[in-house]
């Protein structure tokens, strides 16, 4: 059943490697190698209601124990640590995935409850840390996104986090200066994010900055963004 299911996964038909694998999990526990394949697959078929529940049923029956337990010559054997700890990250990022979507549809589930689960899976791991505080935001829960962002240090953050950290503090901040000047470090630190472009520039013109500098910001992010800045010219031209 596993050979089938790989042969359907490598050709794309993802809706026929969805029916082996249920089958494949209904008869025997599922490797935990299989996981990231497993995964997308049910995410490629929208089976989100069925991540959460696999998802449960995995680190319920220990599927994951022996790869914690590798040991050789008595210490952990770091590459099943690496592979454990990559199955959990996509286990995790899976839940997010699932979370977005159906808070999206207007599906009640425990949304808190299961994006903690993805933060304990990944042990807080940064890549995690940011998808939950992202979606957080998204869902304007935005003392919670704030909350979950500095479970990690700051040095370790990814330019997701570091674009909804600036986002959380540009709906806490009231002053249009804070907003354009932590924009503006943000970008100059090399974090080129459209949003914090559309951000700065709807700032600047706010401030009545010159018309020369707003034209300069708008330069470098049709550089980073080309054919993707129709709203930002609109904004940009406002100045002129």
């Amino acid at each position: 059943m596993r050979g089938l299911f790989y042969h359907q996964f490598r050709k794309f038909k993802i809706p026929q490697a969805y029916s082996y694998l249920t089958r494949l999990i209904e008869d025997f526990p599922l490797d935990p190698h299989m996981i990231p394949d497993f995964t997308k697959v049910l995410i490629a078929n929208q089976k989100h209601n069925d991540i959460i529940k696999y998802c449960d049923q995995l680190t319920s029956w220990g599927n994951l124990d022996h790869l914690e337990e590798a040991r050789v010559g008595g210490k952990k054997n770091e590459d099943e640590e690496s592979v454990s700890m990559k199955i959990r990250t996509e286990m995790a990022a899976s839940l997010v995935v699932a979370i977005r979507y159906l808070w999206q549809n207007g599906q009640k589930v425990k949304y808190e409850e299961i994006l903690n689960k993805a933060l304990r899976l990944s042990e807080n791991g940064p890549k995690i840390v940011s998808a939950v505080a992202k979606l957080f935001l998204e869902m304007n829960r935005v003392d919670e996104a704030k909350k979950i962002l500095y479970k990690i240090s700051s040095e370790h953050w990814t330019q997701e986090a570091f674009v909804t950290d600036f986002f959380v503090d540009m709906l806490e901040s009231k002053r249009a200066e804070d907003v354009l000047l932590k924009g503006m470090h943000l970008l100059q630190k090399g974090i080129h994010d459209k949003k914090i472009y559309e951000a700065v520039i709807k700032k600047s013109v706010e401030l009545n900055r010159p018309h020369n500098i707003i034209e300069k910001i708008y330069i470098e992010a049709e550089t980073h963004f080309p054919g993707d800045c129709i709203e930002l010219k609109s904004l940009y031209k406002k100045s002129a």
